[in-house]
């Protein structure tokens, strides 16, 4: 049976980069989130990642010995930052990260320092990628426009005068790609066959953060008025769709949506 204990970070001491991992409980029942009195810096949720810092006000309680928990996160918390639990699937989900929940008993104290040793040694072998890890990212609507095809062959600098003009030429027999505008596909119809005996499945939807509610509305009216996607009603039928953002650089963050 899967619980809600969750790992919970913090500076060793105001100001250090070295973290301690503790463990924590998601209670959903309770309205007041809760500290142990010892601890008094900027917790972190490692699992979800290590580039977030949670600012809150908790409720501070003397620990006793037989106490399990550092850490309360109760309804006051989860909704401040928008961390959904997932008891159909066992999942948390923090701004389209999923953690799996684990069985109570689960997080030993060798089993918490053994991940968060593991986690340091990740951190010092692989900064680079570490800079680069999930985190809550701004997501732009998309924008889809027309675009020159004489601009994008001037600016081919490494090409020499007569091989921008082939590729000119070559570009604008495919001009109709480049006017940001949907396509079409003139293909014989897709039809898919099923198995004698299957059952629909409805797949419950993604929870989506307040942060990206609208731009993802907004895309989802786009695809409908383009005729991308079609309103139905009720159906035996569903797969789930979300909302994310992919790094084209230099261009920024693009959204898109992946079923």
């Amino acid at each position: 049976m899967p619980s809600a204990e969750i790992l919970v970070a913090m500076p060793e001491k105001k100001g250090s980069k070295k973290h301690k991992t503790y463990l924590g409980l998601v209670e959903s029942g309770s309205s007041g989130s809760s500290v142990s009195k010892e601890l008094v810096e900027t917790p972190d949720l490692p699992q979800f990642t290590r580039k977030r810092h949670i600012t809150t006000s908790f409720h501070v309680y003397q620990k006793r010995p037989k106490d399990k928990y550092d850490f309360i996160l109760s309804r006051d918390l989860l909704q401040e930052i928008g961390l959904d639990i997932h008891y159909s699937i066992s999942q948390f989900a923090w701004d389209n990260i999923m953690v799996d929940m684990v069985p109570c008993g689960y997080w030993t104290q060798q089993k918490i320092d053994n991940t968060t040793k593991a986690w340091r040694q990740l951190s010092k072998a692989n900064a680079a990628i570490a800079t680069e890890e999930l985190q809550l990212a701004e997501i732009k609507p998309a924008e889809y426009k027309a675009v020159s095809i004489d601009d994008i062959t001037q600016k081919q600098t490494h090409l020499t005068p007569n091989k921008r003009s082939q590729l000119q030429a070559m570009l604008s027999i495919l001009q109709d790609l480049f006017q940001g505008q949907r396509g079409n596909c003139n293909g014989e119809p897709i039809k898919l066959e099923l198995l004698p005996g299957s059952k629909p499945f409805y797949a419950k939807p993604f929870s989506i953060p307040k942060a990206y509610q609208q731009v993802t509305c907004d895309e989802i009216a786009r695809l409908e008025l383009i005729g991308l996607l079609t309103k139905v009603p009720a159906v035996e039928w569903a797969a789930r769709t979300s909302s994310s953002q992919r790094r084209i650089k230099p261009y920024g963050l693009l959204r898109t949506l992946e079923a």
